[in-house]
């Protein structure tokens, strides 16, 4: 079994929501579609339903790229019932909703060849090219009118289109952040084993812990975003390392070197999809 995939695979084999509104709130808003000038043809909301027994919102967005989508965006505006809109004083929406799945086409591929392949594979959460999803998404009170527009599309081949900018910049820092983690994560250990103390495991958590509470009082910068989240996962998963050793019958410095190896692997395939062609 890939090492990488047994220690990992958990932290982020899934598809990442973010949503974000005009009051900074965070709170998921749903929306439909209609036909709005701009509309990428990458992927489209092509009808939306409300509940309102549930107060749900229901998407349906396909892709109609031909490719595999492993990030998008969809800009929201909605109108209640009680007449009431979320648009901005300009007419422009007021939120966004990012889908972001990369961590799901790496461990694909880092789970070839192994007995991990067949489930990696069914717990896909890439947007393969000619599928549809469903998107349900919660409501505070009824809704009459939803427009959506699905404006910022990454694909797998490490190309996309862009109408957004902002949200393809903010996933861009994403996926920076991570590769920048991943490499910071393989640096300290490397030097820990290198140095031959008697419990490797606890001077690495203890050196990344240090690195994440220097992380977290720094501003954001896109060309050299924080590395938090990527040192916070590394820290969960080695608390486990002694246990995991045991299990894959190796010593504790060689299961280290083996995440090493793994993570290596896992940084050559994230490298290209930072460096997204326009």
């Amino acid at each position: 079994m890939n090492i990488l995939v047994l220690a990992l695979m958990f932290l982020q084999a899934q598809s990442t929501t973010y949503t974000t509104d005009a009051g900074g709130t965070n709170y998921v808003i749903p929306t439909g579609h209609a036909e709005l000038a701009g509309a990428l043809q990458g992927a489209v909301v092509t009808t939306w339903k409300y509940d309102p027994d549930s107060r749900n919102v229901t998407l349906k967005i396909q892709n109609v790229s031909g490719k595999v989508i492993t990030a998008y965006s969809v800009s929201i505006t909605m109108t209640y019932a009680d007449g009431s809109s979320d648009a901005l004083p300009d007419g422009r929406a007021s939120s966004e909703r990012l889908e972001e799945s990369l961590s799901s086409l790496i461990y694909m591929e880092l789970a070839k060849g192994t007995r991990d392949e067949e489930s990696m594979r069914d717990s896909n959460r890439t947007f393969a090219a000619g599928s549809t999803r469903y998107d349900v998404l919660p409501q505070t009170k009824d809704v009459s009118d939803v427009k959506a527009v699905v404006d910022m599309v990454i694909y797998a081949d490490c190309t996309a289109d862009v109408q957004n900018e902002q949200a393809f910049h903010q996933i861009m820092a994403m996926r920076k952040a991570q590769l920048l983690g991943m490499k910071k994560f393989n640096e300290v250990i490397k030097q820990v084993l290198d140095s031959g103390v008697e419990n490797p495991t606890r001077a690495a958590v203890e050196e990344l812990t240090r690195l994440d509470l220097a992380e977290a009082g720094k501003p954001q910068d896109p060309e050299s975003p924080n590395q938090d989240m990527e040192l916070r996962n590394a820290i969960s998963g080695l608390r486990n390392a002694q246990q995991a050793s045991k299990v894959m019958k190796l010593t504790e410095r060689e299961y280290l070197q083996k995440l090493v190896e793994d993570n290596d692997a896992r940084i050559a395939l994230t490298l290209p999809h930072t460096q997204i062609i326009r």
